[in-house]
C-alpha cells in the first residue's frame, strides 16, 4: 500500500543519508592527513634548504638554483618575481628573467610567507 512504500522511501532516504555522511567523514579524514603530510614535507624542505644555505654561505642564487633547492619549478619561480611575491634582482638591464638573482633572505622571507595547505 501506499503508506509501506512511503515508510520504504524513508527508510532508504535514510541509509542513504548516512552512508554519504559516513563517505565525507572519510573524505574528510583522507584529506586531513594528506594536507598534515604537505605541511610535513614543506617544513622539511625549508629547514633542509636553510641548512644548505648555512653551509654553502651562498648571499644570493640564481633561478635555477630556487627551483632546485626548494623543489618548485623555474616557472613557478618566475611567475613569483613577476607578481611581486619573490623580490629579485637584475643583473643587468635585459629583460631576460634568468638574469637575476634571488638574494638568500629575500628567499627565506618568501618561502617563510608561503601559505599554509
Amino acid at each position: 500500500n501506499l503508506e509501506d512504500s512511503r515508510f520504504a522511501d524513508e527508510m532508504a532516504v535514510d541509509e542513504a543519508r548516512r552512508e554519504v555522511q559516513q563517505f565525507a567523514n572519510q573524505l574528510m579524514n583522507a584529506v586531513s592527513k594528506l594536507l598534515y603530510e604537505l605541511d610535513r614535507r614543506d617544513r622539511n624542505q625549508i629547514r633542509r634548504m636553510q641548512r644548505e644555505q648555512k653551509r654553502d654561505g651562498k648571499l644570493a642564487y640564481r633561478i635555477a638554483e630556487v627551483a632546485k633547492l626548494t623543489g618548485i619549478s623555474e616557472a613557478s619561480v618566475v611567475r613569483s618575481i613577476e607578481r611581486g611575491e619573490l623580490r629579485a634582482v637584475k643583473l643587468n638591464r635585459d629583460t631576460d628573467t634568468s638574469a637575476r638573482l634571488i638574494l638568500a633572505a629575500d628567499l627565506e622571507r618568501w618561502l617563510a610567507g608561503l601559505p599554509e595547505r
